[in-house]
């Protein structure tokens, strides 16, 4: 299990990433949440299989929906958190 604290920048508000990016984490049973923060940015964490997380960034990068923009994804290995589901936060 790994923890992940992702912040990408980019078109990621009002372009439905928050919400590509909970079906992606939920189809590929991760854990976490995504929020929108006040710079424009997204913020997410996500935790799950190693193998797994590794995957979701990568889509997080190319951007969870086609009308987003991904110029920068920032990635931070944290320590694990209990989490039962992956949701949106708002």
């Amino acid at each position: 299990m790994v923890n992940y604290h992702l912040t990408i920048t980019g078109r990621v508000q009002g372009v439905g990433f928050r919400g590509s990016t909970l079906m992606l984490a939920r189809q590929m049973k991760l854990t976490g949440y995504v929020a929108n923060l006040v710079d424009g940015s997204v913020y997410v964490e996500v935790q799950g299989n190693q193998d797994v997380v590794k995957a979701f960034i990568n889509k997080m990068c190319d951007g969870p929906t086609p009308y987003a923009r991904v110029d920068h994804v920032d990635v931070k290995q944290a320590n694990l958190s209990h989490y039962d589901d992956f949701t949106v936060r708002f």
